[in-house]
């Protein structure tokens, strides 16, 4: 009987690695935006987005009399993309009403241009903060994958005020799913403290009224996020899950060589 050498080479292809999570470095401060002017419409000064990002947009507003009012938002250039509302918390319902409003929204171009929140009835001043965020995946509602909003004082817990403030988030879907969390506190001008674990990313005062809007997140999952400062007042927030973009490295070739008789 003959034989033949021969050689054999089977390839194996094997899956690459994942990206772990988010990093702090994916959160971009775009704008600090303050005003203590009687108006129903504020429009910033021209701020330069980043194309393609999530934006996180939080609006902090304040009535002296009459029925609070949800804001819408606006842009020009880059900014001029449907504006959608992520959760409103009225956090004082009975004069001098104070509420946050939170809208997200992907910036069509890197073209700089303004934001513009308009209310129903004259507001005594607005603060507005826009965040960018990289490495989200867009599929489903641009990222945001949950929220969740909580109060103390005012109309809230039976209008007993805190020293701090704790918005309870569902299980996250997945664990490189990042947290972000935006508080409005009214009465007093002191630092607010975020949370364990979270990096602050603003701490915006307005006077006239005096008011403090505070931003933060961690690049993990966190149910509770939270705030705190050295004085009981009247405070609310909103919580956010964000859905993290897992890239996936290119496949490995991997071989096995052989030789048979």
């Amino acid at each position: 009987m003959h034989r033949g050498l021969f050689l054999w080479l089977l390839l194996v292809v094997s899956p690459g690695s994942v990206f772990a999570q988010f990093v702090l470095g994916d959160a971009t401060v775009i704008g600090s935006f303050t005003s203590t002017v009687d108006t129903d419409t504020y429009t910033t000064a021209s701020v330069t987005p980043l194309s393609g990002q999530l934006v996180l947009a939080a609006v902090h507003s304040a009535m002296s009399v009459g029925t609070d009012t949800i804001p819408t938002l606006s842009g020009t250039n880059g900014w001029n993309v449907t504006w959608t509302q992520v959760a409103t918390v009225d956090y004082r319902t009975s004069g001098n009403e104070r509420r946050v409003t939170l809208f997200r929204g992907v910036p069509s171009s890197g073209t700089a241009g303004t934001l513009t929140t308009a209310f129903s009835a004259t507001q005594v001043g607005r603060t507005l903060s826009v965040i960018s965020w990289a490495n989200v995946d867009q599929t489903t509602n641009q990222g945001v994958v949950q929220s969740a909003t909580a109060c103390a004082g005012g109309d809230c817990t039976g209008g007993t005020t805190a020293t701090s403030l704790s918005v309870t988030l569902a299980a996250f879907g997945n664990a490189n799913n990042a947290t972000y969390g935006v508080f409005g506190v009214t009465g007093f001008d002191e630092d607010q403290v975020p949370g364990t674990g979270f990096t602050e990313l603003q701490d915006m005062v307005r006077e006239l009224p005096t008011e403090r809007t505070q931003t933060q997140w961690r690049v993990d999952n966190d149910t509770s996020v939270d705030q705190s400062s050295a004085t009981t007042t009247i405070r609310g927030g909103i919580a956010v899950e964000l859905d993290y973009l897992e890239a996936v490295a290119a496949p490995r070739l991997r071989s096995l060589i052989g030789v048979g008789l």
